[in-house]
């Protein structure tokens, strides 16, 4: 039965017009992957199954002009891992790096690959990321993408660099609050927090500890006579000849004025005495010139040994029968050392 619709015959397609269309449509595919391509701000090679430089991107040839590049083209056609090897030669663990990824992903041992690495420019260093993916589903070729991360890397150190100079300068001023600023070591204040936690420890395990105070003989009586400039630099001098004498175990503190005290942890009162004994004798063979001659200073030194069988002992306690025994010293006679109760 008819429809009444007439049939329209086509003329039969040319194998020359399929061609054509099919040409077109690929120099359609072609200009159209191009100019995605070079949209882009990210620096894009193709390297082929060799890595080969097959083709770059707009980015990539304005990048080379603006690094002093002959023929941003002079690309094509090239070895990325020649290049790559030729900078590994030159100690560049970076390149080694890229280079590796690289071929990784090209014998499809690496689904992809991505890393950081610097670039000294003629202009200035530069940091750029590098992706590289397979070019096809099943091999034969790569992309590789680099992204310029230098305004962020700049940015990351320049906050590293302040964050590195604040906790510098955060640690600079913890310390000054911990330390006497004449002669260096620990101020009062922070001698009494190192001593309970020294104490602490003697008492947990048991352990000898020893403190030791000394005071400079006829202290005021030599600024009197010299000035309180000279009587500052004695001090130093002799907090420097106690420190040399001390272990990095032990701990040195200005308790006030002239008067210091040394913690000497696993230390009984004999074997303290025997510490005292060098620093007081290196003392008193230290002269002191002055502009009305060379003088000299002594000490008198106090030790005592904290009992961990009396628990209850306070710092302050330990550090008054310190202060006993030194007040003993001089009353013997000075330039000496005397052990307390």
């Amino acid at each position: 039965m008819s429809t009444g619709k007439r049939r329209v015959s086509l003329p039969p397609r040319t194998t020359s017009q399929s061609a054509s269309e099919a040409e077109e449509a690929l120099r359609t595919s072609e200009l159209f992957n191009k100019s995605i391509l070079n949209s882009l701000t990210a620096h894009i090679a193709v390297l082929d199954e060799n890595g080969v430089i097959i083709a770059v991107n707009e980015a990539w040839k304005k990048f080379a002009q603006e690094n002093n590049s002959p023929d941003p083209e002079a690309y094509l056609g090239g070895n990325y891992l020649a290049v790559c090897e030729v900078a590994i030669q030159n100690s560049d663990q970076s390149a080694n790096q890229v280079d590796l990824g690289i071929r990784a992903v090209l014998n499809g041992m690496r689904s992809q690959f991505k890393a950081e690495y610097a670039c000294n420019s003629p202009a200035q260093q530069r940091w750029f990321t590098i992706t590289v993916v397979p070019l096809y589903q099943h091999g034969q070729g790569v992309i590789a993408i680099h992204q310029d991360i230098t305004e962020s890397k700049l940015a990351q150190q320049s906050l590293e660099a302040s964050q590195l100079i604040l906790k510098n300068a955060l640690e600079l001023e913890k310390q000054l609050a911990r330390t006497d600023p004449l002669t260096g070591v620990n101020n009062r204040r922070y001698l009494y927090e190192l001593a309970e936690r020294e104490f602490e420890i003697s008492q947990r395990y048991q352990q000898p500890l020893s403190v030791l105070m000394y005071d400079i003989d006829h202290f005021k009586k030599f600024n009197d006579t010299f000035g309180h400039m000279l009587g500052d630099q004695i001090l130093k001098i002799i907090t420097d000849t106690a420190v040399k004498e001390l272990r990095s175990a032990d701990t040195i503190g200005r308790y006030g004025g002239e008067e210091f005290i040394i913690l000497l942890p696993m230390t009984n009162a004999e074997q303290a005495y025997a510490l005292a004994e060098r620093i007081r004798s290196a003392v008193a063979a230290t002269n002191v010139p002055t502009q009305k001659g060379d003088t000299f200073v002594t000490l008198s030194i106090g030790i005592v040994e904290k009992s961990y069988n009396v628990p209850a002992e306070s710092v302050e306690e330990i550090f008054h029968r310190a202060d006993e025994a030194m007040y003993a010293a001089k009353q013997a006679g000075r330039n000496r050392t005397e052990i307390g109760d």
